[in-house]
């Protein structure tokens, strides 16, 4: 790992290449535009005219929003599509037509109107134009490119950038717990067996920690599966014992009802035989004696068949009330899950919205590497559409210069492609970051 006073020795030292390239330039026309580099006079601009002997004539003038500039003396001259040497050249003849002999008149622009810049800099907004200013001077004027996740100048931006790197790394790890999760409490609640790839997860905790995580719902899964296997199979187990008990019950009480139907039959024949005085007293009291036994256990029986059904009919509505409490708990789940997952998603944008808005790259935990690529575009005040330009075209004032970066992928271990400033869309490290 390299150390702390290294990192920073590289960082400042790819700092500094970065302004000697970004500003060797800055107060020059690049050679290739030189020939036939024209700059026109626009609103805002301030120019120093110095009339040789007419000390009243001279001054600073502000170029106004029509176009033109009020002279003391030589009065209103337009200066729309005008350059500065033309506008001296339009000075001297009105001075001429004002039969001012041979005027001697210096020209001079003081300051320009801004320009502007937007999109992935450190110093977005209004920036005074310099002659000769190209895309690539207004990026360093501008501060530069955001600091990368590979430097660290010890900043508060750079702990608060390690602080959302570890809550995204955190949450990201959390939000593929929680949806796996998700994805057991739905097959559970739908009598699923397996849970789905939930391939898309990669990306965020990489292959081997989400077949952990899967392996984990899954064990859960199976044993939550065998308990209410289990469950379910005591009281199915319980219904048979309770059908048979009934069944004998009821085999019971049909021959209960044979014995009293014989008792009766007996009774009588009994009792007719003592009314002639053929038969003992005794006899008939054991006759009633054993109807009366007879009634009652009959009686008992049917006891019994009723509590028989009765706890059928118990053991039916607590399957019944199980399986509606598992379904009710299975959604109060599914809808903690979601809401942690919705809490999730938004820790996980914002964290990676400060990242992205300040340059942190995002890499994959599964192997590539992300690469940001810039792209520059120009919006000019004579036609509202974004045109794609590169690191040298020239930036005029009113122009409004957009800084877009993109992530790309590329394999482990490769690393970017060489800078090409002719190529509208510029790779990381094409322009250091120059310091505050």
């Amino acid at each position: 790992m390299t150390s702390t006073p290294v990192r920073r020795l590289d960082m400042i030292r790819a700092i500094l290449v970065g302004l000697v390239i970004a500003l060797s330039g800055l107060f020059s026309i690049p050679p290739s535009l030189a020939s036939d580099y024209r700059y026109e006079l626009r609103p805002g601009d301030e120019v120093r005219i110095t009339v040789y002997k007419e000390p009243e004539m001279s001054g600073t003038f502000r170029v106004s929003a029509t176009g033109s500039i009020s002279i003391p003396g030589i009065g209103e001259l337009k200066t729309m599509g005008m350059t500065a040497e033309e506008l001296r050249v339009a000075a001297i003849s009105a001075l001429s037509a004002r039969h001012y002999t041979n005027p001697d008149v210096a020209m001079e622009i003081v300051k320009y109107g801004p320009v502007f810049i937007m999109g992935d800099v450190r110093n977005p907004g209004r920036q005074e134009y310099i002659p000769g200013l190209t895309v690539t001077q207004l990026v360093a004027i501008a501060g530069g490119y955001p600091l990368l996740a590979s430097v660290s100048d010890g900043s508060a931006l750079s702990r608060d950038a390690d602080r959302q790197r570890q809550d995204l790394a955190s949450a990201q790890h959390n939000y593929a717990v929680q949806t796996v999760k998700r994805a057991r409490l739905i097959a559970e609640r739908d009598g699923e067996k397996e849970l789905p790839a939930l391939s898309e997860l990669e990306n965020l905790v990489g292959k081997e920690r989400l077949e952990q995580i899967k392996s984990a719902e899954r064990h859960l899964m199976r044993t939550r599966a065998e308990e209410e296997a289990q469950r379910m199979q005591l009281r199915v187990s319980q219904q048979k014992e309770v059908e048979k008990s009934k069944v004998a019950l009821e085999e019971q009480l049909i021959a209960t009802r044979r014995l009293r139907d014989i008792v009766d039959v007996d009774l009588k024949n009994i009792k007719e035989l003592k009314e002639r005085g053929l038969t003992a007293s005794t006899r008939v009291l054991d006759l009633e004696r054993m109807s009366s036994d007879t009634d009652m256990r009959l009686n008992n029986t049917i006891a019994l068949i009723a509590q028989s059904n009765q706890t059928r009919i118990n053991i039916e509505l607590e399957i019944k009330r199980s399986s509606e409490e598992r379904r009710i708990t299975l959604a109060e789940q599914l809808i903690e899950v979601e809401t942690e997952l919705a809490t999730l998603r938004r820790r996980i944008t914002d964290a990676t919205e400060f990242l992205n808005n300040h340059g942190y790259a995002l890499p994959s935990p599964s192997g590539p590497q992300a690469e940001i690529v810039r792209s520059f575009t120009l919006v000019r005040e004579a036609s509202p559409e974004q045109v794609a330009v590169n690191g040298n075209d020239p930036v005029l004032p009113g122009d409004v210069l957009i800084v877009t970066r993109e992530t790309m992928t590329q394999p482990a271990g490769l690393g970017a492609a060489p800078l090409n400033t002719q190529d509208p869309r510029t790779r990381v490290g094409s322009l250091p970051p120059s310091q505050d």
